[in-house]
């Protein structure tokens, strides 16, 4: 190696060494201002919780500042303050709005405070950052056991998810199948918890029969406000998680397609695992069978009466509560008229969550409906329209052959050469698209078609 090079590579080596107590002597050195308050995350989003950053730094020694917030980039976004005399003793505060110079709200993310001294002319960014974060949580409640229960006292078990760790996640329990969403409810749950328990009670009394809701609401370390659902009133179709309970007294499920006379027909009863007596009778008739069954028993089965067709009723009672729910029985002798009752339509308005979401699944509010469904009490339209007009064709001696517009649409029925008349047995309020296009046709080929009750056939369903 050269002299020159042996020279030059003990600069280098010197240099070296320089630089790096330079830059440790800087590390150790006071900074020339410093935050003495700082709000380290805060939501702009004019909620009134956290709208504004109160920021306070002091400076190493006296001068005149310029404030100025800088964003992750060193671009200035918006300046706060000029002309400020600050001491050492004296801590400067001042205070953003989130807003840029424009008056446009700051993109999310982190910032800085950047300080003009004006005696020395340097600029110095403060060390330290605070971030903008409107962005709400998004909780939500994953389940509830049990999603179904009796009228008793009893807790319901509530898993949440994303509640965060910062603050106690509150909790409202809302009745959905009474009109607009009613809160009936509210506890506090646990910090750092996703589990939570309603006891299950309403006013000190176990909660009555009805669908429910749990709501969550938290707020995250920047104020913002997040819930589950995302939009109150909830709207259907919009739920995430399973949120709902349904508490019931008691329920029956029957076919949806009309039993032939004389045949076993099955009913699917939830009477909440208690004894329950039950008893049939025709629409309009006397009681024409009864008995009783054991606790836990979810599968009734009775023969179908025998006889001319006709819509029967099956009361089952358990303790104080009872129902009634309905079924169709087709005489073993085919008849030319044909009687078809709303079935969809009585199933379709029964308030029953289908989807454990908390809110009931009806026609009127989109649905969609599941079938088949139990029913939690006798549809109102087949004693106001249904049975008047089957009692008064019984008391007349018209026979009849009878269906429901759900068999019906899965048929190929009617058509005018087997079929002279056919009777809407009431308000076919939701009908089957396919059901209403072959009843065009067949009133087109000669077929006579008699509708009683309102609001038939005007609203189409799949």
């Amino acid at each position: 190696m050269s002299t020159l090079a042996r020279v030059v590579f003990a600069l280098l080596v010197a240099a070296t060494f320089g630089a790096f107590f330079v830059s440790q002597k800087l590390k150790n050195a006071e900074s020339v201002a410093q935050y003495t308050k700082l709000r380290a995350y805060f939501s702009p989003n004019g909620d009134g919780v956290r709208d504004r950053d109160r920021i306070s730094f002091k400076v190493e020694k006296a001068d005149r500042l310029t404030v100025t917030v800088v964003n992750a980039d060193g671009d200035r976004v918006r300046r706060l303050a000029t002309g400020v005399d600050a001491r050492p003793e004296r801590p400067v505060t001042v205070v953003w709005d989130g807003r840029s110079d424009d008056g446009i709200r700051a993109p999310d993310g982190r910032y800085r405070l950047q300080v003009g001294l004006h005696r020395t002319g340097r600029t110095v960014t403060i060390p330290g950052a605070f971030n903008v974060d409107t962005t709400a949580p998004k909780p939500v409640v994953v389940s509830v056991k049990p999603a179904t229960a009796g009228p008793v006292a009893g807790a319901f078990q509530i898993h949440a998810r994303r509640v965060g760790s910062l603050r106690a996640p509150r909790f409202r329990i809302l009745r959905t199948d009474l009109g607009a969403p009613k809160e009936v409810a509210r506890f506090l749950g646990r910090k750092g918890s996703q589990r939570a328990e309603w006891d299950g009670k309403v006013n000190g009394l176990p909660a009555p029969p009805g669908i429910y809701m749990v709501v969550v609401r938290v707020r995250d370390k920047a104020g913002n406000l997040g819930t589950a659902p995302a939009v109150l009133p909830p709207v259907p179709g919009q739920v995430r998680g399973k949120p709902g309970i349904t508490v019931r007294a008691l329920a029956a499920q029957p076919p949806v397609v009309a039993v032939r006379a004389g045949e076993r027909v099955a009913f699917d009863v939830d009477a909440r695992n208690r004894a329950y007596r039950w008893d049939v009778r025709r629409v309009g008739g006397r009681k024409v069978e009864e008995g009783r069954a054991a606790a836990g028993k979810r599968t009734l089965v009775l023969r179908s009466p025998r006889g001319n067709s006709g819509v029967y009723l099956l009361q089952v009672r358990a303790g104080s509560s009872r129902t009634r729910v309905p079924f169709l029985v087709q005489s073993r002798e085919r008849q030319k008229l044909l009687v078809v009752v709303p079935t969809a339509s009585w199933l379709g308005v029964d308030k029953i969550d289908d989807g454990h979401d908390g809110l009931p699944n009806t026609l009127d509010n989109g649905g969609p409906v599941e079938w088949p469904r139990a029913y939690t009490r006798l549809p109102p339209a087949l004693a106001a329209e249904t049975a008047p007009l089957l009692i008064f064709l019984d008391r007349a001696g018209v026979k009849y052959d009878l269906t429901s517009d759900i068999a019906l649409a899965r048929s190929d029925e009617p058509t005018a050469a087997t079929r002279p008349g056919v009777i809407l047995a009431g308000s076919l309020r939701w009908i089957p698209r396919s059901l209403g296009r072959r009843l065009r046709r067949y009133v087109e080929s000669g077929g006579r078609v008699a509708s009683f009750g309102t609001e038939s056939m005007r609203r189409a369903m799949r």
